[in-house]
């Protein structure tokens, strides 16, 4: 008796080590990225000042001063919104009965989601134990299901969803300007350090880094923000719109107006869209659909090979609004006749 005491009490330590052990392995995995987007911005940053800069401000001094304050306008912004969209929720559902299995008591229908799964059923997750809102997803990453997700980002360590989705892609255009500014400004310094006699090896070589560095990211984060540009204007997320590629039948019911959508994420203020502010329209949950929502099943084809959405079965979009009270009824009666829902489905 007490050896299998002893036993288990082993066991049940070797398991919290372990445990503790992919915990922590987890975390370093995860900051490695936001680790390099530092590096590489203190780089950048650090090449252009002492490079260009300093002997700018020597040469002339209100074209240097002109530049650095132009310059650091820029990083300071690519700094907040960095900072914010790693520190921002992107959105969780909430700890309410209403949105809980367990309280409620096992699936239920909901006639105001337009999200239902194939069999018409409300769509659940089975990790959180919680029934999903329209445009939500479970990130694997996370560990939890990301209001109106839209992708997992390595680079932030971070979901990007309905809190965050403004502070990501400000941070994408600020960042992308700034290496714009790089590499306009620091081209004429290099040109002239590669007709230097007495100049350092190494000072050319790090010339060279931060110009073709900074040259690479402003088209890698331009084509990035605009494709992401063009997702909000047409009231899609990421993960929406590879529904879309991989569907012939994908109808987009959130969409009601380009300057709509853009609202949705910018918010109602012009003067608040090229500011980090959480000035998004709605909850989260609730979003407008189209008036004209197609009619009928549309399969989405969603079949999960993303390691961040956790859905087991196919998402599909209907418009089951019922119009009056015998349709509800009815509905609900076909529902009940239709079977027990299997437990491995979200």
């Amino acid at each position: 008796m007490t050896k299998s005491t002893n036993m288990a009490g082993t066991d049940d330590i070797l398991l919290d080590h372990s445990n503790g052990y992919d915990k922590f392995r987890r975390k370093v995995l995860t900051a490695l990225p936001v680790i390099f987007v530092v590096v590489i911005i203190m780089c950048l940053y650090l090449i252009y000042t002492f490079y260009h800069i300093i002997p700018l401000i020597k040469e002339n001094s209100e074209a240097g001063i002109s530049q650095v304050v132009i310059f650091n306008i820029f990083v300071l912004m690519t700094l907040v919104c960095f900072v914010l969209s790693i520190l921002t929720k992107p959105g969780e559902i909430p700890d309410t009965p209403e949105w809980s299995i367990k309280t409620t008591g096992g699936l239920q229908s909901d006639l105001k989601s337009k999200e239902l799964k194939s069999n018409g059923e409300r769509r659940y997750c089975k990790w959180c134990a919680k029934y999903k809102p329209d445009r939500t997803h479970h990130c694997r990453v996370c560990r939890t299901c990301v209001l109106k997700m839209d992708h997992h980002c390595p680079w932030i360590s971070n979901c990007v969803g309905w809190g965050n989705h403004k502070h990501l892609l400000l941070l994408i255009l600020y960042s992308a300007i700034s290496c714009a500014f790089i590499t306009i400004t620091l081209g004429p310094t290099l040109n002239k350090s590669l007709n230097m006699t007495t100049i350092q090896f190494g000072d050319i070589v790090a010339l060279l880094l931060a110009e073709i560095l900074s040259a690479f990211l402003v088209v890698v984060l331009f084509s990035f923000f605009f494709f992401h540009l063009w997702l909000v204007f047409n009231s899609m997320t990421t993960i929406e719109f590879c529904e879309k590629s991989r569907s012939t039948s994908y109808t987009n019911m959130w969409f009601k107006g380009y300057m709509h959508s853009f609202k949705q994420v910018f918010g109602s203020n012009p003067f608040l869209w090229i500011f980090p502010v959480g000035n998004q329209i709605g909850d989260g949950i609730n979003f407008e659909h189209s008036q004209k929502p197609d009619r009928g099943i549309q399969n989405n084809e969603h079949t999960n090979r993303s390691n961040n959405v956790s859905n087991t079965n196919t998402d599909v979009v209907v418009d089951c609004q019922p119009k009056t009270t015998e349709e509800s009824s009815l509905l609900l009666s076909s529902k009940q006749e239709s079977g027990k829902i299997r437990d491995d489905s979200l």
